[in-house]
């Protein structure tokens, strides 16, 4: 199965420039931005597209989420190329500026015109970035909404009850990202598990969802694990129980036993909506950094995650 990442902008381009690519065997990451400069500090020997070529470097609009739409509608024919033959494409994207959500809406119609299904995991400014971020921000959510598959928000608000043990909001960012980063690679194995079809039918049940992970160092972890995806802050607050779609990746190092594995389940349907469709993917991984890692995509209209000031780690630290 063929997974296309595309690192949208800055802040996109900044995420997937961490991404791991061992992790994404069979995938292909391109790095797309109407700002030529930024291009170029992505790493050397990976697929990188200027939107807007065309475009004289000082007539670039920045923060122009219409600008962003009509650069990439200009590089379709080299869009539409690397989306041919893909079984899912991840568009990663902040949604503070114009590029992610201008460019990822107009690549999103292009894979929706293809039947290739699209996912944006896409990053909310903080609301202390200004109004004018924030809004632009909600715009570019709506158009991301109504043109992807899927769009999976992170509000990274809902990390600020860190703030008094993290220094800068860069550090913030960059808990976000990771979440981002896990969301990518667990999409990917859902997607090599359950096929094209199956992802398929998992993200026509909504446009808009949510994603969660937990890890734990236990052998047999799984329900550690799946607590503290529980209670991680993109999901904290939400309304679980509007659920209408649950893809559950189980990334372990050793094979699961299934009666571990069902009990998971069984507690998820009890946490979520019993009429949610589920699509599950117990992946042995040798090499996995913990013994067991759950993520989980919950898609449907679920609200917003709740403001908390305990702080939230994925698993059991020390």
């Amino acid at each position: 199965m063929r997974t296309l990442v595309v690192g949208l902008g800055r802040r996109g381009g900044d995420v997937v420039a961490k991404l791991p690519l061992e992790r994404l065997p069979d995938g292909e990451v391109l790095f797309a931005d109407t700002d030529p400069e930024d291009l170029e500090r992505r790493p050397e020997g990976v697929s990188r597209l200027r939107l807007g070529s065309q475009v004289p470097e000082e007539e670039v609009t920045r923060n122009d989420l219409a600008f962003a739409a009509r650069a990439a509608e200009a590089e379709r024919p080299a869009l539409e190329e690397r989306l041919v033959g893909t079984d899912l494409v991840v568009l990663v994207a902040g949604l503070g500026g114009g590029t992610g959500a201008g460019a990822g809406a107009a690549i999103a119609g292009m894979a929706r015109d293809l039947g290739v299904p699209s996912i944006a995991l896409v990053t909310r400014p903080f609301s202390l970035e200004g109004e004018d971020r924030v809004r632009r921000g909600l715009r570019g959510y709506r158009r991301s909404d109504e043109a992807a598959d899927l769009t999976v928000p992170f509000a990274q608000d809902a990390l600020l009850h860190l703030v008094s043990r993290v220094t800068r909001i860069r550090e913030l960012m960059s808990v976000a990202d990771e979440f981002v980063l896990v969301a990518i690679e667990g999409l990917h194995a859902l997607t090599e598990h359950s096929g094209r079809e199956g992802l398929q039918a998992l993200v026509d049940t909504a446009s808009t969802g949510a994603f969660a992970y937990g890890v734990s160092d236990e052998t047999r972890g799984l329900g550690e694990a799946l607590e503290y995806a529980l209670s991680c802050p993109f999901v904290d607050g939400l309304s679980l129980r509007k659920t209408s779609g649950l893809g559950v990746t189980i990334l372990s190092r050793e094979t699961m036993e299934e009666g571990e594995v069902g009990r998971a389940l069984a507690r998820l349907a009890a946490t979520t909506s019993t009429d949610a469709g589920l699509l599950a993917a117990p992946i042995v991984r040798p090499e996995l950094d913990h013994a067991v890692l759950v993520s989980l995509l919950l898609t449907g209209d679920l609200g917003e995650p709740a403001t908390r000031q305990d702080l939230w780690v994925p698993g059991p630290s020390g």
